[in-house]
């Protein structure tokens, strides 16, 4: 199934959400480099997925080139890589890039989500203070290696779990993290954030011993319904095209929307 000739937000409008309800979480508030262009950023995580510039790149060829170099020497003074996050495609750019990674956006569309039946035993709750740490946990274990779990080194970067306990504390994203526990036992987690008629899923993880159990399914299945019965119109996520969370998504009902790619630029 396809999106498109339906009433769905475009690209452009669903990176805008993302982006704005990231702020505070993993972002700094949007950088205006001018002539349309913005640059997003992490105060603390380095990968590329957080910091890129974006926007529509001017016509004419002169200022083209003049927003470039912009683009080249705000990433460079933050001691990053130049990045250019295209809604388009990237051959229709022209753009002088090395490499383009290419990511599939899907979205929920209206009474298609599959739903599977609640293992007894499984509760799903909006995390509270004292859940915090279970979460961070969870979370390091379900995004690290399985090898390095297995060493006891988890790989996660650790800014991602310093991100994620500084929004606890700020309030950042508040009841929008979400918590299972299979008979109390903390096993999965994710974050649905909301602002206006949409959503973003992020943060869907199991601890490494109890994947394969369908509880990423279920708290999927927990956090979108309660979303839907508050009267969020549209779902959406962001994953590797082709990956095995692309398919696990089809799965559940989601959609293929639209690829992004992140160009990077030769300097």
């Amino acid at each position: 199934m396809s999106t498109k000739n339906l009433d769905y937000p475009n690209l452009s409008q669903l990176l805008e959400h993302h982006l704005d309800i990231q702020t505070g979480i993993y972002l700094l508030p949007p950088m205006p480099l001018g002539q349309g262009l913005c640059m997003s950023r992490s105060p603390l995580i380095s990968d590329m997925e957080w910091n890129f510039a974006w926007g529509n790149l001017p016509v004419e060829q002169s200022l083209r080139d003049e927003a470039l170099g912009t683009i080249l020497h705000t990433t460079e003074s933050y001691g990053l890589k130049p990045v250019y996050y295209s809604t388009v495609e990237p051959e229709k750019l022209h753009l002088p890039y090395h490499e383009s990674v290419r990511e599939t956006w899907m979205i929920l569309p209206q009474d298609s989500l599959v739903k599977r039946a609640v293992p007894e035993g499984l509760t799903v709750t909006v995390l509270d203070k004292s859940e915090e740490d279970m979460f961070l946990s969870i979370y390091e274990e379900a995004f690290s290696s399985p090898e390095s779990i297995q060493n006891d080194k988890p790989d996660l970067d650790s800014a991602y779990l310093f991100c994620l306990k500084t929004s606890f504390s700020s309030g950042a994203g508040a009841g929008c993290n979400w918590i299972g526990k299979m008979n109390g036992e903390p096993v999965c987690i994710a974050t649905l954030l909301v602002h206006g008629e949409m959503a973003g899923l992020y943060n869907v993880g199991t601890r490494l011993k109890d994947q394969g159990r369908g509880y990423g399914w279920q708290i999927t299945q927990h956090v979108i319904q309660n979303a839907l019965s508050l009267g969020i119109r549209w779902i959406y996520l962001q994953t590797e095209q082709g990956s095995t969370v692309e398919k696990f998504y089809s799965r559940m009902g989601f959609v293929s929307h639209s690829s992004g790619y992140y160009l990077k630029l030769r300097k």
